[in-house]
C-alpha cells in the first residue's frame, strides 16, 4: 500500500542516512516538550540577569523558534505516520541549532569572567552530555549533534582557555574524557538495548499480524490496511480495488491427496499473487483457502481487470507439490473504492458478492461486482466453497 509522500525526486543516499529512528526520536522528544520550554524560558531569564539582558533575549528567541519548528516538522510522525526525507531533515536541522544554542549557555557563561560563572560553564557542559546519551540513543545523527557540540564545547573550555598548571590540567584532561567515554559507552548500550527491544516488538507484530502458514498478512492487517487505503485514496481523491481470490473444490484436494498437500497448494497460491502483485499491493490470506489482494492504484480499470485474468491463468494451471500434481483453479471477485463502497464492509461485502457470482457463473472467472448482483444466499454460499 502506498503511504502519504509527496513524489518528489528524493536522494537515495540522503534517505538512507535519514532513517525512521529518527521518527521515535521526534515522538520521544514531543512528551517532553513543555519542560523544556519552562526549562529553556528560565534559562533565558538566568541569562538576562547574569550575563546581559540582550544575549537572554536573543537566546530565548532562538530556542522558542527551534522548538516551534521542530514541532511542525515532526506533525506527521506524531499522527503515526512515517516522515518524509524532508521532514526529518527538518527536525535534525532545529536539534542542530538548538544544541548549538544550549551550547552558547557555558560559553556565556565562561566568557563573562564573573567568579563562580566558570564552574557553573563546566557543570553546564556536563550536564547537557549526561542529557545526549539518555535521550539520544534512538538515532546516531541525534547522538552526534548532541553529544559532539557539548563534548566540544567542555573540551575547549576546561583544556584550551583554562589557566590551568600542568598537573591541574592533566587532571582535568582525565576528567573530560573519562566523561566523554561514559556518555558514549552510555549512548551505545542504550542503543542496543533499544535494538532488542525493538527486535522483540518486530517479532510480536510479525506474529500478531501475519498468516503462519503463507507468512501474508492475517485478516486483522488486511482490515487495517483496507482503513488506511481507504483514508489515503479520500484525501488524494485516488481509487483502489479489493480483490478476493477463493480456490475451487479445495476440500476435494484435502480430501484426495491429503492436508500437508493442501498447505503446499496454498503456500504455492501465496507465492504465486506475491509474483503478481506491485510492491505496494498487499496481499493478505483470510482464512481457509480464502486471499485477497489490495490494488493501491486503480485509476486504469484495464489494469484490474487484466490482474484479474492473470490470475484466473496463473492459479489454474496444474503445479506439483509435495510429488502430486494438483490443478486448483479459482474464483475471483473485484469491487472499486470508492464507487462499489466506501467503507470496509460495504467494499468487502461487494467483492464477496462479485465472488459469488464468478463461482456460481461456472467457476474459474472473475467477476466486478455490478449493484444488479445480489448477495448468495447463505446455504448456497456453503456449496459454493466446497
Amino acid at each position: 500500500m502506498t503511504t502519504d509522500r509527496p513524489r518528489r525526486m528524493q536522494s537515495p543516499w540522503l534517505a538512507q542516512r535519514l532513517s525512521p529512528s529518527i521518527d521515535s526520536a521526534a515522538i520521544d522528544g514531543h512528551r517532553t516538550l513543555w519542560q523544556r520550554l519552562a526549562v529553556g524560558a528560565l534559562v533565558a531569564f538566568l541569562l538576562g540577569t547574569n550575563v546581559d539582558v540582550r544575549a537572554g533575549i536573543g537566546w530565548g528567541v532562538i530556542h522558542f523558534g527551534c522548538e516551534c519548528l521542530g514541532w511542525l516538522a515532526s506533525r506527521r510522525q506524531l499522527a503515526r505516520l512515517p516522515g518524509t526525507v524532508m521532514d526529518r531533515l527538518v527536525y535534525l536541522l532545529c536539534i542542530g541549532v538548538a544544541t548549538i544554542n544550549w551550547s552558547f549557555v557555558p560559553l556565556l557563561y565562561w566568557l563573562s569572567g564573573r567568579p563562580g560563572l566558570q564552574y557553573v560553564a563546566i557543570l553546564i557542559a556536563s550536564a547537557m552530555l549526561v542529557h545526549a546519551q539518555a535521550f539520544a540513543f534512538r538515532s546516531r545523527a541525534l547522538l552526534a549533534i548532541q553529544a559532539g557540540i557539548p563534548a566540544g564545547v567542555l573540551v575547549t573550555l576546561v583544556l584550551v582557555y583554562s589557566k590551568l598548571s600542568q598537573i591541574e590540567w592533566v587532571t582535568a584532561a582525565i576528567g573530560v574524557f573519562a566523561t566523554l567515554f561514559y556518555v558514549f559507552s552510555s549512548a551505545n548500550a542504550n542503543r542496543a538495548a533499544a535494538r532488542a527491544l525493538d527486535d522483540s516488538r518486530e517479532e510480536l507484530e510479525h506474529i500478531a499480524y501475519s498468516d503462519a502458514l503463507t507468512t501474508l498478512s492475517n485478516r486483522r492487517r488486511f482490515t487495517e490496511d483496507t482503513q488506511q487505503l481507504i483514508e489515503f485514496s479520500r484525501r488524494h481523491r485516488t481509487r483502489f480495488a479489493l480483490v478476493l481470490i477463493d480456490l475451487d473444490r479445495f476440500k476435494a484436494v484435502n480430501d484426495r491427496h491429503g492436508h500437508d498437500v493442501g498447505d503446499a497448494l496454498l503456500i504455492n497460491v501465496a507465492q504465486q499473487l506475491q509474483a503478481l502483485a506491485h510492491p505496494e499491493d498487499r496481499i493478505a490470506r483470510l482464512g481457509g483457502d480464502e486471499f485477497a489482494v489490495l490494488l493501491a492504484d486503480a485509476t486504469d480499470s484495464v489494469r484490474v481487470w487484466e490482474f484479474c485474468q492473470r490470475i484466473i491463468d496463473r492459479l489454474g494451471a496444474c503445479v506439483r507439490v509435495n510429488g502430486a500434481e494438483v490443478q486448483a483453479t479459482s474464483s475471483v471477485g473485484v469491487a472499486i473504492f470508492p464507487g462499489h463502497g466506501a467503507a470496509p464492509e460495504t467494499l468487502y461485502k461487494a467483492a464477496d458478492i462479485a465472488l459469488y457470482a464468478a463461482k456460481n457463473g461456472g467457476r474459474n472467472t472473475w467477476r466486478a461486482f455490478e449493484p444488479m448482483l445480489v448477495p448468495v444466499p447463505e446455504t448456497m454460499a456453503v456449496a459454493l466453497r466446497a
